[in-house]
């Protein structure tokens, strides 16, 4: 008997097609996980925190599939391809007015595009991985030349506390998508 799983988004069912009859095991790691995850605290929690709930899911999912390999990384890959998706959604929403929202929108943006939703990571490691190269910061002036060299307009940005604005930015959307996951229905309304 086929089940319908909610984890896996309708538009994602073609890749899942030839193993609908083991998606009753997905849908009960979901189930357990969304169960484990309805006592844990949602407010004050960090990017690490989220990632390692999200992570635990994708665990889940390896486990309920131990003797298919492939449909558990093929539903590895379709939720964390979904989750990247509706992060870029988010993100697009966010606001760039200034040279510092737009450095911090692109920096969060190319986090997510990196970030992989099966592996332990550093968040802030991460997110001054993918920081943009061309800022100039106030380290970059100092010295003799340095300070004649920069003109009077150019703006300086302390990376420190860019790459902190953006892992607070990032924070947030994680807090949707894992807020998405719980939710009966993750992929249904915008």
């Amino acid at each position: 008997m086929d089940v319908w799983c909610p984890l896996i988004p309708p538009a994602d069912y073609k890749q899942v097609k030839n193993y609908l009859g083991d998606l009753h095991r997905i849908n009960d790691a979901y189930d357990d996980w969304r169960a484990s995850m309805r006592g844990k605290p949602f407010v004050g929690i960090r990017v690490g925190v989220i990632l390692d709930r999200i992570r635990m899911l994708m665990i889940k999912i390896g486990v309920s599939c131990g003797q298919n390999r492939t449909l558990a990384e093929t539903v590895q890959s379709v939720v964390a391809e979904a989750l990247r998706q509706r992060s870029y959604s988010i993100i697009k929403k966010m606001s760039s007015d200034t040279q510092e929202e737009k450095i911090i929108k692109s920096t969060v943006y190319a986090f997510f595009k990196s970030l992989k939703f099966t592996r332990d990571i550093y968040p802030i490691e991460e997110i001054q991985r993918v920081m943009p190269k061309n800022i100039e910061s106030d380290s970059d002036a100092s010295g003799f030349l340095g300070r004649f060299k920069k003109s009077e307009d150019t703006k300086k940005f302390d990376k420190e506390e860019l790459a902190e604005k953006a892992l607070e930015k990032s924070n947030n959307v994680l807090k949707r998508l894992l807020m998405y996951l719980l939710s009966p229905d993750p992929w249904g309304t915008k």
